[in-house]
């Protein structure tokens, strides 16, 4: 409540500029002084008990003080505001106008202060973008842990591709996003979070031999090359993720068939049409519920692919600042249970 009364201080001169009684003063600070909110406060109290006494008993206060108080109020003001009888007080016609703005004062400074203990409790929507990879692993147990552990701080979360991510940060329409590239741009903080494996993958209803590729053994690259390999689409980062590690083992792929929905990518393996070539997050539910089957590749270095936060390089609000810590407690929580196979966090 202090920390109101300066600003109401000003906001309440201009009442009493309005008011049809003498100017007072055009210094504000010495308005401010003459009008301070405790003497205003024991004028509406002694109005509204009818007397110094019942008011000084009511405010906790010797009688003497709260009769100086007053005085001193009118002395300043340079006005009767109180007529004084053996039965009591009454306000004077001056004194009856300065009680009325001291009610609505009072009743503003009120509502003020309730307004902004309210917005205290209300929640702060932080943005957070996820590519489709890590949104499969991390969506669902990030809102159930925001909801558990930070009440006052709502998650509104986005999927797209980590390039679409990165210029939404880049532009302000994201507060935070997860990304799963290695480039990095100066007016971004970054931090690597997550290293995940990326697999072979294959549907687990059907025989190795049907796909002419064994996947109960770690994989070289160069078996891949006339294999049938369903794959997104170039435009997507994961497509150029993956051909950069193709590229960097001497490994050439010749028989790629394209498709930049992940759930057709499904239907195509459950229909035995070829293997995939996914990162662990993304495939997570479909290897523990027996949907597919995921097969190592022998450079499981080289096969890997580092999920990072990145966010605005000025923006370190209190808000973002902690679902950053909470997308770190969720991602190490994953991974520790067994959540996020083959996933290990990056300690830096």
């Amino acid at each position: 409540m202090l920390l109101l009364i300066t600003n109401w201080n000003a906001h309440f001169s201009g009442y009493i500029l309005n008011m049809s009684l003498p100017v007072i003063s055009s210094d504000l600070s010495r308005l401010q002084r003459r009008l301070d909110f405790r003497r205003l406060h024991y004028f509406m109290q002694i109005v509204d008990a009818g007397s110094l006494s019942s008011a000084a008993v009511a405010l906790r206060v010797a009688q003497p003080a709260l009769t100086k108080a007053v005085r001193s109020l009118e002395s300043d003001l340079d006005l009767t505001l109180l007529k004084r009888s053996p039965r009591g007080v009454k306000p004077t016609a001056a004194g009856s106008r300065l009680y009325v703005h001291c009610k609505t004062l009072f009743s503003q400074l009120e509502v003020a202060y309730l307004d902004l203990k309210r917005e205290e409790e209300l929640q702060t929507v932080v943005r957070l973008g996820l590519p489709y990879s890590v949104g499969a692993v991390m969506a669902a147990p990030l809102l159930e842990a925001a909801v558990e552990q930070t009440p006052n701080i709502s998650l509104e979360m986005t999927e797209k591709h980590t390039p679409e991510l990165v210029g939404l940060v880049a532009a302000g329409k994201l507060d935070l996003a997860l990304i799963s590239t290695t480039d990095r741009f100066p007016e971004l903080e970054y931090k690597d979070l997550v290293s995940e494996e990326i697999f072979l993958v294959a549907p687990f209803n059907r025989h190795a031999a049907d796909l002419r590729l064994g996947i109960g053994r770690p994989i070289e690259l160069n078996q891949l090359q006339h294999a049938p390999i369903i794959l997104p689409t170039p435009s997507l980062h994961l497509r150029i993720l993956i051909e950069q590690k193709l590229k960097q083992a001497g490994a050439n792929l010749q028989n790629v068939r394209e498709i930049d929905v992940f759930s057709m990518i499904l239907n195509c393996l459950d229909a035995g049409l070829g293997y995939s070539i996914l990162p662990a997050g993304w495939i997570h539910r479909e290897v523990a519920s027996k949907r597919l089957r995921a097969a190592s590749f022998r450079d499981r270095y080289l096969m890997s692919r580092v999920i990072s936060l990145c966010w605005a390089r000025r923006d370190d609000s209190p808000d973002v600042t902690g679902a950053l810590k909470l997308i770190e407690r969720v991602a190490a929580g994953l991974i520790d249970s067994g959540g996020w196979m083959s996933a290990s966090m990056i300690d830096k």
